[in-house]
């Protein structure tokens, strides 16, 4: 992995993909020296999970939205990146006319995505309670699941006849204290996606945009595209991520409060204290 850029010549912040990324940030710290520290989508997780990420002095962080593409819905965001293009466009003297289809004031976009968030909240609520039956299930029950595993003993061909069997005895049995846990009832999963679903789908939650921080925002991003898209407006969904990025980098420059939590510069904070660096103001 090659540094994206360097933090005050103290921190690096290199790319990584994958699930488990504790691994690499130990690869890092042995092969490198000093303290290496990472940061993963929060996904459908606990907003509590998030935060306490900043302070618990880990080296695992959490956005405190769903994930990054979340940072780029923000409707005065998106006001920003509309307006930056159309200067672009206007420089080069070729502002096509389904530029007007655009909506100009952040109401409009509020608007816009509340309408996509409605329509997404059925899904949105099942994959929440999904992750919620599986972070729920007794840790007695276990997951069942393909993993590796050795044979005892000289690892002969005995050996590892006699591994495959308990492997299979393990699942066997896994399942079946899976299949006997009423976590996994229809009643109760039904309870658990309509609750979900009464969250998802309460006009409160959308009329405040707190589905901006909890849903799927890669999601969402597709759905306000395909929103641009029925209005007549086709922008290529590459070309309105190449606008949204830095519109966003730009605005959270200008106006700290853009997010209500000011999270990067308390993730910045909590990994320089991971590395014993004092915080940044």
């Amino acid at each position: 992995m090659q540094p994206q850029c360097a933090l005050a010549a103290e921190i690096v912040v290199e790319p990584a993909c994958g699930s488990n990324l504790s691994p690499v940030a130990l690869f890092l710290e042995t092969r490198r020296g000093g303290r290496a520290a990472y940061v993963h989508d929060r996904d459908y997780r606990a907003r509590h999970v998030a935060e306490a990420s900043y302070t618990d002095g880990k080296r695992g962080f959490f956005w405190r939205r769903h994930c990054i593409e979340n940072y780029l819905l923000p409707p005065s965001i998106i006001v920003r990146a509309f307006q930056d293009l159309r200067v672009r466009l206007e420089q080069q003297a070729r502002v096509p006319a389904w530029f007007a289809a655009l909506p100009t004031t952040r109401e409009e976009i509020a608007a816009a995505l509340t309408e996509c968030a409605r329509e997404r909240a059925a899904e949105e609520a099942c994959r929440r309670a999904n992750h919620e039956l599986w972070a729920g299930l007794p840790p007695e029950v276990g997951h069942v699941q393909k993993r590796s595993f050795t044979a005892p003993g000289a690892r002969g061909p005995d050996d590892w006849r006699e591994a495959l069997c308990q492997e299979a005895e393990r699942v066997s049995d896994a399942a079946a204290l899976t299949a006997g846990c009423t976590h996994f009832h229809r009643e109760n999963v039904r309870t658990l996606f309509d609750t979900a679903y009464a969250q998802t789908s309460a006009e409160g939650y959308l009329a405040a945009l707190e589905f901006l921080i909890d849903f799927h925002g890669k999601d969402l991003l597709g759905a306000f595209h395909r929103w641009l898209g029925s209005r007549g407006a086709p922008l290529s969904r590459n070309r309105l991520c190449e606008a949204l990025i830095p519109a966003a980098a730009r605005h959270y420059a200008d106006d700290r409060t853009t997010y209500g939590t000011d999270d990067f510069l308390e993730l910045a904070n909590g990994v320089r204290a991971l590395a014993g660096l004092a915080p940044l103001a």
